[in-house]
């Protein structure tokens, strides 16, 4: 099966218009062709005062598809699974990926120095918890219970020793659905950043020069800004997990399949920022994550792009004429140092480059130079 693309920017322009006539949606469409116009509206997002987050793509026909979204649609892998199955597809892709023993170690051995911290901690709630219980009655203690003895025992139990069960798996899983997007694997992740440069690093990175006599919508590529407030937040879900003592166990086939029953798109901030009680959660940060200020949007429906899904309220479309592509690289990414070195960090270059530094001033010592005149 053929993906779904916008077959020109009349197509797209209505599709917005659709959108925007929907009372619960803020859909804007802006086709840009002059200098003029980009710099006004690049100048509005500095203006806004609403949240957004940024993706940039070299072709304004592509819709907002995922990578797994793009497997399941042209190879058709719902007659095998069923129309319902993009669940299964992605959570027997995880599952697989567990079978690798050597990989399995290295994650593993990421986690032992938390899972030492965390045992620690439980040992010594056991004995605060007989500490504590011999000082009753409770009534006298007028603190907030946030604030009493056994609150502290609670949130440290909460936060540290509940989350060895679902909690714990909720990581693993975002850990090797981060593994398979850096590595080129389907996944239901879509980047966005929080930096608008880096978007227009995006879409600018690679493109040709625009098509002559092609379709319209050839001669364009895209950068995207979505509100996500609206959006189930990936720290609310695990929170709220927390809070509720029922949620013990998920069931057969892991985090995918019973989780993301309830929801369909999830927001997941820089992973800097997650609050994730557990390792695991540090270790799915890759280079790249952190100096794109990385983010997604965990798309569990196999069909819908972004775009089209109901959670989405707030979204603004530029298409942008790719003839402006040089002025965009020169005027808005080299003052900011915005490179293909500075977004997508190379560690073999930065260890080289430390001992080239050594090389050109082998006698420089790291202590504060004094100028005197």
């Amino acid at each position: 099966m053929i993906l779904p693309t916008y077959k020109s920017i009349e197509e797209k322009r209505e599709f917005f218009a659709r959108q925007k006539k929907n009372p619960n949606k803020e859909f804007e469409y802006l086709q840009i062709d002059t200098i003029e116009d980009l710099e006004e509206e690049l100048d509005k997002f500095k203006k806004s005062i609403v949240r957004l987050v940024y993706r940039g793509i070299g072709e304004a026909k592509y819709k907002l598809y995922t990578s797994a979204q793009r497997e399941w649609i042209v190879n058709e892998w719902w007659k095998q699974l069923g129309e319902n199955g993009f669940a299964e597809f992605i959570s027997q892709t995880l599952s697989n990926l567990t079978k690798n023993n050597m990989l399995t170690e290295y994650f593993e051995s990421l986690d032992k120095p938390y899972d030492t911290l965390r045992d620690r901690i439980e040992w010594l709630i056991k004995k605060l918890r007989a500490i504590v219980e011999s000082f009753k009655p409770w009534e006298t203690i007028t603190e907030q219970e946030s604030i009493s003895p056994q609150g502290l025992i609670d949130y440290i139990y909460i936060s540290f020793i509940k989350p060895k069960s679902l909690i714990a798996e909720i990581g693993r899983d975002l850990r090797n659905l981060s593994f398979l997007q850096h590595y080129g694997a389907p996944t239901p992740l879509l980047d966005f950043t929080l930096k608008k440069k880096a978007a227009l690093f995006f879409a600018i990175d690679g493109i040709g020069h625009h098509n002559h006599g092609g379709e319209d919508i050839e001669n364009y590529l895209s950068i995207y800004a979505c509100e996500y407030s609206s959006i189930t937040s990936m720290e609310g879900l695990i929170l709220s997990l927390l809070s509720n003592s029922t949620n013990r166990n998920s069931e057969n086939g892991g985090f995918m399949k019973s989780l993301l029953k309830k929801w369909s798109l999830i927001f997941i901030s820089n992973p800097l920022w997650l609050l994730m009680p557990t390792n695991t959660i540090a270790s799915w940060s890759n280079p790249n994550i952190i100096a794109q200020e990385g983010c997604f949007f965990l798309n569990l429906d196999g069909i819908k792009p972004l775009e089209e899904k109901k959670e989405i309220r707030k979204m603004i479309c530029l298409d942008i004429h790719k003839s402006l592509a040089p002025y965009i690289r020169e005027e808005y990414l080299k003052p900011k140092g915005i490179t293909k070195e500075t977004i997508y960090p190379d560690f073999k270059s930065i260890a080289n480059e430390a001992y080239e530094a050594f090389k050109r001033c082998p006698k420089e010592r790291n202590i504060p130079r004094v100028c005197f005149e």
